[in-house]
């Protein structure tokens, strides 16, 4: 699918592309023309791709600007600057000193774009395209290297259509990656449609008609879809009770599907959490989109729809799904296709927020909605006492009993001591003996400076004596609002956690002490009991048996037996379970350790994503973040907020904070000698670090204890579970 000239040229661009981090600042100063008259806005779209607007359903460089940085009324923006042949640059602010340079170079047969992103001084390479054009101006190549990865795509046009094929390399050759097909008239693109599929992929028609007419032909479009799909593929599971659809409320259209069963509604899988059996994913008879490959029309309508504000497109997609569901319930085919009951019904939501008696109200009948409501009781009434009765639940208070009558020592210590500070933005010390998430921290390491100057905002102060680290100060801004006391005594090591502002003992870990050797290790809240017991071989830890209860949930608690190897040196090796060995995923190893600053930069960056989040919903109790991974076992996670009309999207543009976190997420992956860190095996570890951490930072930040939930988006998405 390409010949010898374009690799060669695909070779020079790849040097190209591998020069551009080093050649940042002169590449900006020569594609500029004119740098006195930038503008300032806060959209710009502009692709050197020919149809990349109609693929992108975007308008070809549709500019928003304001005159000054002031009119973007504190939000950070775009500096666009333009020349002759149009966009020169394109700069886009995440941070103050964090921001995306998008540079365009034109000569007379190509046009080329480059991506470069910039943190603090240091430079990295995202992507460059370069557009071949023939004499006359019209298209014939276009060569990209993304990430590293080269894509070529060849552009053969005729009078009325233009045929475009990319490929990409894949085990030593080049693969086909997609053909279309360009329809016009007078220069006008009609259509775009997808040889294999026969899908099309874009519509002149469409692009003029109003939403509101799209949105009505295709919901006679979706139910058509919806009966030939059923028609083609029905449900394996016979005695269907109901449609669920399932969609996500920024892009809604198309629905996922699931056709509970009365096995399902009435059975007892779904006993651990109510109304599970309403969650389309975790149906039986479950069509993820499918049904609707065929169809095109929705992406026309959901680019609409990123036009407008959340809350409308709520309403749109809440309005035409009632529709939808109306249709589904009285459709004489679904329903002879199906075999129904007299009680069948149709219901939607928003999968990843679940459905409530306040969503199924707008749906189903008085009737279901009162059975409904029966069974959260039920499942309330059974949670609540599974708690009450938790023995760990009581230990986990003693506990913290405990600790708020052995912190005036350790404050009035404290407060007459001498301490030499030192200051910084990672690094946590650990009282176990061995710590397999992240190892025990070292103050003297890179990770502590001797001044506060050129930190981030939320920074912390160790403060010690005699070398030795006696309490950590965690600061936002010039405000100090939590401090970890360290006691020792015959009986062992004691750490404290306080709320500053509240006076309140947050957290409480201890380390039993019996002839110089770690014996137990537990560490609690008022959501979590954890606990470590360890086994020797000689003077050498052997064995960890770790228990976890999340003691506000009717959860079980889990129950884990490392055992740990070392090298001759006596430098530990790896540390595995059962379960571990058998996947072939220790739990710890020596690389893993170097994954610690990047984890902890990922805290930093979701408080103060969530942070943002809970001011703009003026929620002022109750609050519950959901935080949802873009793809399974993956970060990075997007952050919603429960219960508000305003559930916004981490990366949305209000916060400015998607990208960061995106980018941040890759220096993971790379850091990581484990490739496979999206299996669930791995990432678990790393969620159980973040719900920790993120609900103590989150409750610190914002005066008052919120509720995590982690939920997962791909095959299951029954949420893990929750931590106040």
């Amino acid at each position: 699918m390409t010949d010898k000239a374009h690799l060669e040229l695909l070779s020079k661009l790849t040097k190209e592309f591998n020069s551009l981090a080093e050649n940042h600042s002169h590449l900006a100063h020569s594609a500029v023309s004119h740098p006195e008259s930038p503008h300032y806005a806060l959209k710009f779209y502009a692709s050197i791709n020919p149809i990349g607007s109609e693929l992108e359903h975007k308008k070809p460089a549709t500019l928003e600007t304001v005159d000054s940085w002031e009119k973007l009324n504190g939000e950070l923006g775009l500096l666009v600057f333009l020349g002759e042949h149009g966009p020169e640059m394109v700069r886009e602010y995440l941070d103050q000193h964090v921001y995306y340079d998008n540079l365009y170079f034109y000569t007379k047969n190509t046009i080329s774009r480059c991506e470069i992103y910039h943190k603090d001084g240091t430079s990295k390479s995202i992507s460059i395209q370069r557009l071949i054009l023939d004499d006359t101006g019209k298209p014939t190549v276009m060569l990209e290297i993304n990430q590293g990865s080269p894509l070529i795509t060849t552009y053969r046009v005729s009078e009325e259509k233009m045929y475009v094929a990319s490929c990409y390399p894949f085990e030593g050759a080049w693969k086909k990656h997609q053909n279309l097909t360009v329809s016009y008239l007078d220069e006008k693109i009609l259509y775009i449609v997808d040889e294999k599929s026969g899908a099309h992929l874009y519509s002149l028609n469409d692009q003029d008609s109003d939403l509101d007419s799209l949105i009505d032909k295709y919901h006679n479009t979706a139910l058509d879809l919806i009966i030939s799909g059923l028609s083609d593929s029905p449900p394996e599971f016979k005695d269907v009770c109901g449609v669920v659809l399932e969609y996500m409320t920024e892009s809604p259209f198309p629905p996922s599907i699931g056709l509970p069963t009365y096995g399902e509604r009435e059975g007892k899988q779904y006993e651990d959490y109510a109304l599970g059996w309403l969650n389309a994913a975790e149906l039986h008879n479950f069509y993820e989109c499918e049904f609707f490959s065929s169809n095109r029309d929705c992406e026309t309508i959901n680019a609409r729809l990123r036009e407008l504000e959340y809350e409308e497109v709520q309403t749109i997609a809440e309005r035409f799904y009632i529709r939808l569901s109306k249709s589904i319930t009285t459709s004489k085919d679904i329903r002879k296709i199906l075999d129904t009951r007299a009680d069948f019904f149709c219901t939607a939501h928003d999968y990843r927020y679940g459905t409530d008696l306040d969503i199924l109200e707008k749906y189903v009948s008085k009737e279901l909605l009162n059975a409904c409501a029966m069974e959260i009781k039920r499942s309330e009434d059974a949670d609540a006492k599974a708690v009450a009765s938790n023995p760990n639940r009581a230990e986990a208070y003693r506990l913290l009993e405990i600790g708020s009558v052995k912190l005036p020592a350790l404050v009035n210590a404290f407060n007459c001591g001498k301490y030499e500070l030192r200051y910084g933005v990672y690094g946590q010390l650990s009282i176990r003996p061995i710590s397999l998430e992240q190892g025990s921290f070292e103050i003297n390491k890179d990770t502590a400076t001797i001044s506060p100057a050129s930190l981030y905002n939320d920074y912390r102060i160790y403060h010690l004596n005699d070398g030795q680290l006696q309490a950590i100060t965690y600061m936002s801004g010039s405000e100090a609002h939590q401090r970890t006391y360290f006691g020792q005594s015959e009986e062992g090591i004691e750490q404290i956690e306080v709320n500053l502002n509240t006076g309140e003992v947050v957290r409480y870990k201890f380390l039993e002490m019996r002839n110089g050797k770690a014996i137990k290790y537990v560490a609690v809240d008022e959501v979590i009991f954890n606990s470590e017991t360890y086994e020797y071989e000689g003077d050498t830890i052997s064995r960890i048996t770790m228990l976890q209860d999340y003691i506000e949930f009717p959860t079980d608690p889990s129950q884990l037996d490392y055992l740990l190897t070392y090298n001759d040196a006596g430098a530990l090796l790896e540390a595995s379970s059962i379960q571990d060995k058998l996947d072939g995923s220790p739990k710890y190893t020596a690389e893993y350790r170097e994954l610690a600053p990047l984890l902890d930069e990922l805290l930093s960056l979701y408080t103060e994503a969530s942070v943002k989040l809970v001011a703009l919903s003026e929620l002022e109790d109750n609050i519950l973040l959901i935080f949802s991974p873009a793809a399974q076992y993956r970060f990075p996670f997007n952050v919603y907020i429960e219960g508000s009309d305003y559930r916004a999207l981490a990366g949305e543009r209000e916060l400015k904070m998607g990208e960061k976190i995106n980018r941040l997420n890759v220096r993971i992956i790379e850091r990581s000698k484990y490739q496979d860190i999206k299996e669930q095996s791995h990432i678990e570890g790393l969620y159980e670090w973040l719900s920790e951490r993120l609900t103590f930072s989150i409750s610190m930040s914002i005066g008052q204890r919120v509720k995590i939930r982690f939920s997962s988006c791909a095959e299951s998405r029954k949420p893990l579970p929750s931590v106040h």
